[in-house]
This record gives C-alpha cells, structure tokens and sequence, in this order.
C-alpha cells in the first residue's frame, strides 16, 4: 500500500468535501424520518434504506481513506511489526488491539484492508444504536451530530475512535439495566484504548440511586478544584521524557475554557427543557451523569491534554441529545423549525471550529484514500 505524498495544508475543497459528506448525511436522515410510501417502497424499507446509504456513504469515505496523522504514522508501524505476538513494535499498547493487529497481519499484510476493519468496528456500533433508537430520537439531529462532532475527529485516533464505539453499547447497556453487560463492553473497550475505562464511574453512580443529581454535580465541582491543585504532578506524569504519553503537550498554565462552556450550554438547556416533556427516569439519570462527566472532562483539558482527549469517547451524545430535542419539539411544537435551525447552526459550527482547530495537527487536509484521490 502506497501512501499518497501530501503537503498539509487549509483546503476548501477538502472542507467543501467534507461538508457535502455531512448535508448529504443529514437529509439522507431527514428523508428516512419522514419514511412516507413513496413508489410501493414500505415504510420500514425506507428506514432500511437511509441506513445503508448512509453506512455506505461514512464507511467509504473512513474505511478506505488514509487521512489523518496516527494512520501514516504509528498504527501503520504498529501493523507492520504485528507479524506476531512478541514481534509487537509497541508493547504498551493495550492488549485488545494488540491482538487485533496481530490477528489481522496472520491473513494478509494489506494495511489498508486492517483499516477498513478498525472502521467497521468504529461505524457499526454507531449505526446499529442509531436504528435501534430511531422511534425515540429526532434522527436527522443524531445523524448530524455524529458526522459534525465526532466522524471526522476519528479519522487520526482511529484506537480510540473504536474503543468509544464499543463503550457505546456499554451506555446501551445502563439505560436497560442491565449493569453487568455494560461493565462488560466497558472493559472490551478499555482493551482496545484505556479512556473508556472513564465509563465504570457512571455505571456504578448509576447503581447508587441515593446518589442525587445535587451529589454529583458538588463531587465533580470538588474534583475538578483536587486536579487544578495538583495539576503539576499530572503534568510530570503525562508529560514524562519516555513512554506513550509523552506525545501529549500538557498545558503548564490554566485556560478558563470558555469553548468547553460554549459547547455544553446548549446542550444542558436542551436536556433541562426537554426532560420536563419525558417520564423516561432511566434515560434521565444517565444522561446526565454523561453530559456532567463529558463537561468536566472537557474543561480538564484545559489543565492536562491528555484528559480532554477523553471526550471523544461521549458518542452517546448522539442518542442523549436528539432524545432531548424530539422531547423539546414535542413540548413546543411551534418552534420546531427554528429549533432545527438553531441544532444544525450549532452542530456546523462544531466541526468548524474542530476542523480550524486541529487540520493541521491532525493532518486532516487534503482528504487521501488508497484510491489515489486527494480532494
């Protein structure tokens, strides 16, 4: 497999693409919400229909491109080596994926068919809850935030993008339950990239009914007060000469955060003014033990790089959120277009702001594939 030669740069046309891919997502969604009898087509074919237009369209375009900064560098190096268990290049590296690479190099040396796998395993899970919630979300706004806030923030984390994927049926999991099950896809996750392991704490405050949303809003408070007080000795720690770590920049100075604040008002109010149009106690307690974690992780970011990087794994927002916002719709029926305006302003100012932010360090312009595009 031959890597096309790129010099890395802003491109409209790779941001023209990209927001095509997402406008052609979302009203694909629109189109399969709808799911109206149109030529003999039934409805439930039509839902069957948006999604495999979809999954083509994201699996395409993330199963056989070679974009991003991690695929052309360590994850290839990694596979190369994976010739066998001891051969590993990098013995650190959390042993679900070790043994995933080694699997896979035992039937070919294609790197890019190892790829295509690592996006199967990242889109699936995503599309399966998708569908699996269709009748209780607002899907067009799921679909949206999915290829907005996290589809093209996986393309260089693609460790991580899979583990969040798998953590993912472990939230499935909690709001059914079934507790058991979820720790069990939370540690299959873990195995693939140690940030999922963030998903045992919500689980078990979950259990505790008699921890109230008061408890976990002062604990999280008090938290994150303990990390900006010992933010050296976590700088030392992830900062440290040798190891996986050392390629996290941790911050020696305190940001106030104000993106992370940005982000999550919306999405609070939503759920604040949704849930009063919702019964659902289950949904309700671990949505907002998820939207709490996901801010204070957000903001401990600003304080240890490493830690931020952790809200990669929160996918569940894609089935929290247009949860909420079809409750919100349902509450105040006459502003559903103005609120369809205001979620689809928000979730393209969110991949505006990522892809300003991080095209360069994540080499995410020009888009590459194995087919020698390079848009």
């Amino acid at each position: 497999m031959q890597f096309t030669q790129i010099k890395v740069d802003w491109d409209i046309n790779t941001f023209m693409f990209y927001l095509a891919i997402i406008l052609s997502c979302y009203f694909i969604a629109v189109a399969g919400r709808r799911a109206v009898l149109v030529s003999g087509v039934s409805v439930q074919h039509r839902k069957e229909l948006w999604i495999v237009l979809i999954s083509t369209i994201l699996i395409f375009v993330k199963g056989f491109g070679t974009t991003g900064r991690d695929i052309r560098g360590g994850y290839l190096a990694n596979y190369l080596s994976a010739t066998s268990w001891s051969q590993f290049r990098d013995q650190s590296v959390e042993i679900g994926y070790r043994i995933l690479n080694v699997i896979v190099r035992k039937f070919t040396d294609e790197y890019w068919i190892f790829i295509l796998i690592c996006s199967l395993i990242t889109i699936i899970p995503v599309i399966h809850m998708l569908k699996k919630y269709a009748d209780q979300i607002d899907l067009p706004i799921a679909v949206l935030l999915y290829v907005t806030c996290y589809f093209f923030n996986c393309f260089s984390p693609m460790r991580q993008a899979m583990s969040a994927s798998l953590a993912f049926y472990g939230f499935d999991a909690m709001v059914e339950h079934r507790y058991g099950k979820a720790i069990v896809w939370v540690l299959l996750a873990s195995s693939i990239h140690i940030s999922a392991i963030i998903f045992i704490v919500p689980i078990f405050i979950t259990m505790a009914k008699l921890i109230d949303r008061k408890f976990i809003g002062t604990g999280l408070v008090c938290l994150f007060i303990l990390l900006w007080a010992e933010r050296q000795s976590l700088i030392n720690f992830f900062a440290v000469d040798s190891g996986r770590y050392a390629m996290y920049d941790a911050f020696t100075t305190v940001d106030v955060g104000f993106e992370q604040v940005i982000y999550y008002i919306p999405l609070f109010l939503i759920f604040i003014f949704g849930r009063k149009n919702d019964n659902n106690k289950s949904i309700e307690r671990v949505s907002f033990i998820y939207l709490c974690m996901g801010f204070f992780l957000g903001m401990s970011g600003y304080l240890i790089e490493a830690l931020g990087r952790f809200n990669i794994s929160f996918v569940s927002f894609i089935i929290i959120i247009p949860y909420y916002c079809l409750c919100f719709k349902k509450r105040f029926p006459k502003y559903r277009i103005l609120f369809n305006f205001a979620v689809v302003f928000y979730c393209i100012a969110r991949f505006v702001i990522f892809m300003l932010n991080y095209y360069n360090s994540q080499d995410l312009m020009p888009y590459t594939n194995i087919f020698g595009w390079v848009i």
